[in-house]
């Protein structure tokens, strides 16, 4: 192959003129010499590879001039996405490889990295910004992830990665997607085709693709549109979907989950164990290196957690057998924990969510998108403060009732209601909800009973996928009233199983 050269550089610096570094080998000098030649003069037509995937490198350095940012402008103001890892390294790539195609003005990248940019919310910016530079996207994804499937095709068979290999059949944790972006001109809309392959022979299915006549007609068309945080996997989601309220639109106030980051070290299934460990914590008595001596994740440092230091912030307070309170770990996995408000034992101590579970409330347990295949119910009911990971994709607390000061300092409380729920109860007969324990509680055991029929997960599967549950709502008394009936009996068993663990609440 002659007249190739290969050079060694790093792709996602040195793409400004105003930086230069010097060399001392001469070898190395005329190298980076050439890459900048390339970076800078040349126009690049094609970029293609295989970009690494770590979402633990941290912020952009100050030599990669802040590549991600445009991905983020917007995300909280606009979008409301407020949790979001964009520094992922196959993402700075992206970004380098667009910049590159759109300054030529036209070009191909072509990568297979973590598919995540294809539909996950947190990537809405980078895919707008992605159509915005490119006629035509093709999508081939080739799952094989652990966290979202389980590694299952949609059939419950075994789906690997696509770098699995006889000695490590699994392969790599995360999915992932071989893109193909094109850019010729700017004076059309653009498209996005997509396709899905599963199971063991997907490797060879996707080479043998690629001879097929009438390539295109293997793919389904995407159609990215706000709604759906321009997603280029193709969805279908009903009109009705998209106009029931949806679950944050009825409440007044959510609140995350609890955030331990301790090693367990501050919840257990057993009891016994949990208050003994809290009891050394607390014991004066114990020097710290006495405590380090028995390990545990409090007694080891962290990334904003000093842990000798937080001891000694917490020590004062003493132990409360009262803090320690049934723990929902997982749906119907529930446990223990111990609360206190001392910064930064608990990583996210939720002050807020302890005052309503203080009060003595009942919740919803919901989240803003479904992350995992056949996730089941998109809601649950609890009596508990639970953990942010109740719920894959950070569990939100819905109270019933919302708990509050008054001017006087005196504990109030009122419905979790949005006004336009107010005004949907009321025009329904369910008057005074801040005084009228029915009216207060008959909206969302309405929602627990929606979330939990099949037909609804199965009809709106994709529109679960992009934002929290959307409820239909009876346009009777009688309607609404049947199904708080049904959740109610269920919201009560679930309430007396949890008396068993020694809590006993109304």
């Amino acid at each position: 192959m002659s007249g190739l050269r290969y050079i060694l550089t790093n792709s996602l610096t040195d793409w400004n003129e105003d930086k230069q570094i010097k060399l001392s080998i001469k070898g190395l000098e005329e190298e980076y010499q050439a890459a900048n030649e390339i970076k800078r003069e040349k126009p690049i037509l094609v970029i293609l590879g295989n970009p690494p995937y770590n979402a633990f490198v941290g912020l952009s350095p100050e030599e990669e001039e802040g590549l991600v940012a445009p991905y983020k402008e917007g995300l909280i103001k606009k979008w409301n996405i407020k949790k979001f890892n964009l520094d992922d390294l196959y993402v700075r790539f992206f970004r380098m490889a667009e910049n590159s195609i759109a300054k030529t003005g036209k070009g191909i990248v072509c990568f297979i990295s973590n598919y995540s940019y294809a539909n996950e919310s947190s990537f809405v910016v980078m895919r707008q910004s992605l159509l915005k530079n490119f006629d035509n996207i093709w999508i081939d994804s080739l799952n094989g992830d652990s966290r979202k499937t389980g590694k299952k095709t949609p059939d419950g068979e075994p789906d690997p990665s696509v770098f699995s290999t006889p000695m490590n059949k699994a392969g790599i944790k995360v999915g992932t997607a071989v893109s193909m972006l094109v850019r010729k001109s700017r004076n059309k809309t653009s498209t996005v085709k997509y396709r899905d392959f599963w199971g063991t022979q997907k490797r060879n299915e996707l080479e043998a693709s690629l001879d097929k006549k009438n390539f295109n007609q293997q793919y389904q068309k995407a159609a990215p549109q706000e709604w759906n945080k321009f997603s280029f996997r193709p969805m279908s989601v009903s009109a009705d979907f998209l106009r029931w309220p949806s679950l944050a639109q009825l409440c007044q106030s959510y609140f995350d989950g609890m955030d331990e980051c301790r090693g367990g070290a501050l919840s257990d299934f057993d009891k016994t164990l949990l208050e003994k460990r809290m009891i050394d914590y607390f014991n004066p008595d114990i020097d710290w290196d006495s405590y380090k001596q028995k390990g545990g994740g409090l007694a080891k440092d962290a990334a904003g957690f000093n842990a000798k230091a937080a001891r000694e912030k917490a020590l004062p307070e003493g132990f409360n057998p009262a803090r320690i309170v049934p723990y929902t770990m997982r749906p119907y996995d529930n446990g223990y924990c111990y609360y206190t408000g001392i910064n930064p034992v608990w990583n996210r101590p939720r002050p807020e969510l302890w005052k309503q579970y203080q009060s003595g409330n009942s919740f919803l347990l919901s989240h803003k998108n479904n992350v995992v295949q056949n996730e089941g119910a998109p809601l649950f009911f609890t009596v508990c403060i639970s953990d942010r990971g109740a719920l894959r994709g950070l569990a939100r607390h819905i109270p019933f009732t919302l708990s509050f000061n008054d001017g006087m300092l005196k504990r109030k409380t009122s419905a979790n209601l949005s006004e336009k729920a107010r005004a949907y109860l009321q025009k329904l007969g369910f008057n005074e909800p801040d005084q009228n324990k029915e009216a207060a509680e008959v909206l969302w055991l309405h929602a627990l009973a929606i979330g939990y029929a099949p037909a609804y997960r199965q009809e709106n599967a994709d529109g679960l996928k992009i934002d929290w549950p959307h409820i239909p709502l009876p346009d009777s008394h009688a309607g609404l009233k049947v199904r708080q009936i049904w959740a109610r009996k269920s919201a009560v068993c679930w309430t007396w199983k949890h008396r068993l663990h020694g809590k006993k609440r109304t």
